[in-house]
């Protein structure tokens, strides 16, 4: 009766692990048909070199709030539904990715004699904040997806005894539809809605700087 029980249980036995062998088997089947995780930064291109204000200028840490500053790619699904990308996201967080692209743009636009970061080391005679309010690819009509990028900036001159008047402090939002229902479609977009802000605020600084 014992030898009976104990072929009992190791038949058992070997049903679980058969079992347990399918389970993994069929888990890593399903993992390796998952689209792989990728990763992309905004690239708004150069844009036209023109000096408007004199001085140099130190941009602050660029804030991102809420969703849209964790990394991975956010959808708006309905006015009160979103949903995060599992599987592509920025290559570094949209904080640091933003405030090298609206460094680089003012650098490169020479809207400053020079363009510092806060904390940095040197003087600055103005101060550039921005907040990024809006980064997310738009599905509430789901026949005609959007870009959407909002960033407000204000512009400070510094006194001595620190932040001193505020010079400019503007919303600058742009939507751009979606070509395609791709990652790369959507950075495309992102790109070309950003491109179109950072035109806007140059324009903008042209105004100040008169």
């Amino acid at each position: 009766m014992i030898s009976i029980l104990k072929r009992s249980n190791k038949s058992i036995l070997g049903l679980v692990l058969a079992w347990a062998i399918v389970i993994a088997l069929g888990g890593c089947s399903f993992m390796g048909a998952r689209a792989p995780s990728r990763t992309f930064l905004l690239d708004p291109g150069k844009p036209s070199a023109v000096r408007t204000i004199a001085g140099r200028a130190s941009i602050s840490f660029v804030d991102i709030p809420g969703q849209s500053g964790l990394g991975n790619f956010l959808y708006r699904l309905t006015d009160s539904d979103w949903e995060t990308d599992p599987y592509n996201r920025f290559l570094s967080s949209p904080q640091e990715m933003m405030t090298g692209v609206v460094r680089t743009w003012l650098t490169d636009s020479r809207q400053f004699t020079g363009v510092l970061l806060i904390g940095e080391g040197g003087a600055a005679d103005l101060r550039v904040d921005v907040e990024v309010s809006e980064l997310y690819i738009d599905f509430r009509n789901p026949a005609a997806p959007e870009a959407v990028i909002s960033m407000e900036v204000a512009l400070h001159r510094i006194a001595n005894s620190g932040v001193g008047a505020r010079l400019m402090n503007q919303t600058f939002s742009a939507r751009v539809p979606v070509a395609d229902r791709t990652p790369e479609a959507f950075v495309q977009a992102w790109e070309y809605a950003l491109r179109q802000n950072l035109v806007s605020l140059s324009s903008s600084l042209r105004s100040v700087g008169r």
